[in-house]
């Protein structure tokens, strides 16, 4: 998933990769990260476009396009559902502190 957060992914095929059946799977991974498996990939492209709108100068339609939306506006208020404020604006102390929280909360242990 972390390779390809920008393609669409069906919860078969990952299924058939782990040699496990797509509600075993769905079972597993919310165990393991506490989210299912759309709610973790819908988690990696908004952090990765979170980087790429603070680390570069890019649109923020672009953005939500290269991480694998294909509505800006869905992109923005799923952004702004997660952090908080819509994308592009500047983070607050306080917003930046319950992200990191939120994100080291989430992490799959390696």
């Amino acid at each position: 998933m972390h390779a390809n957060y920008s393609n669409p992914v069906c919860i078969d095929d990952l299924a058939a990769l782990v040699y496990m059946s797509p509600a075993t799977l769905h079972r597993q991974f919310k165990l393991l990260t506490s989210l299912s498996p759309h709610q973790y990939l819908k988690r990696l492209r908004l952090l990765e476009a979170r980087r790429l709108l603070f680390c570069g100068n890019r649109s923020v339609k672009s953005v939500a396009f290269q991480v694998g939306y294909v509505s800006a506006s869905h992109f923005s208020r799923e952004y702004a559902r997660l952090f908080g404020q819509r994308p592009g604006q500047k983070e607050t102390p306080r917003v930046r502190d319950c992200i990191y929280r939120d994100q080291r909360r989430n992490e799959v242990p390696d």
